[in-house]
Parts: structure tokens; C-alpha cells; sequence
């Protein structure tokens, strides 16, 4: 069991990242985990990647919806096979739930282990 004190310290990294890259990596681990969509940086190269042993109207419907900006900086598979696009962690679009991940990295001190919780985890 997770004290207050740390489970606090966890969630205090989670809501205010030093770089958002370390935290999708956290989440990425999380999302493999748990069989959820893992968040890509947003470029042709990632969305293509993903729709390549599919035909190309799937890529057409996935990115042809109100959730897809081609101007933001992230993307992930929604559940209907959309790319729903974000720029921001505290945006509603993005899929990171806080409680979950940091109940999640907590578990088996999994959280020593990530780059994102380095500077608590010297301690």
C-alpha cells in the first residue's frame, strides 16, 4: 500500500510533468498494460503507420471527425477507430486519467523505474 504522503508526491508529477514526453512514456507503459491506445507524437509518419496493413478508407474515417486537428501535437486511437488529436495533458481530449496511472505506477513501485519520477525516486 502507497502512503498518502507518496501517492500525493505521484500525483503532483503526473499533473505537472517537467516534460510531457516522460509523462506519455509513463502513460504508454500504463496504456500497454492495461491493452489501451498508446498516445503518439502527431505526424504522417505515426498516423500512416498505424492504418498501414489497412485499406485506405479506414485511414480516411479515422482522421475525417471534429476530434482530428492536423495543428496539435498528439494523437490516439479513440474506441471507434478514430485519431483523436490534443495538444495539452489537462486537455479533456487527452486519455491520461491521473488517479488510474498513479494508482497504477505506485503498484510494485513501478514508478522507480520510470523516467518521469526520477527525481523522487534518488530519494
Amino acid at each position: 500500500m502507497t502512503s498518502y504522503v507518496l501517492y500525493q508526491q505521484l500525483k503532483n508529477i503526473v499533473n505537472a510533468p517537467k516534460d510531457d514526453a516522460l509523462l506519455i512514456d509513463a502513460y504508454n507503459q500504463y496504456a500497454a498494460a492495461k491493452g489501451l491506445s498508446k498516445i503518439y507524437d502527431l505526424n504522417d509518419t505515426n498516423v500512416v503507420g498505424l492504418f498501414k496493413d489497412r485499406n485506405h478508407y479506414a485511414l480516411y474515417n479515422a482522421v475525417t471527425h471534429v476530434h482530428f486537428n492536423k495543428s496539435d501535437r498528439y494523437f490516439f486511437l479513440n474506441g471507434f477507430g478514430n485519431v483523436v488529436t490534443f495538444t495539452n495533458m489537462d486537455e479533456f481530449k487527452c486519455p491520461i486519467n491521473t488517479e488510474k496511472l498513479v494508482e497504477w505506477v505506485s503498484e510494485d513501485d513501478r514508478y522507480l523505474t520510470m523516467a518521469l519520477f526520477s527525481d523522487l525516486a534518488s530519494h
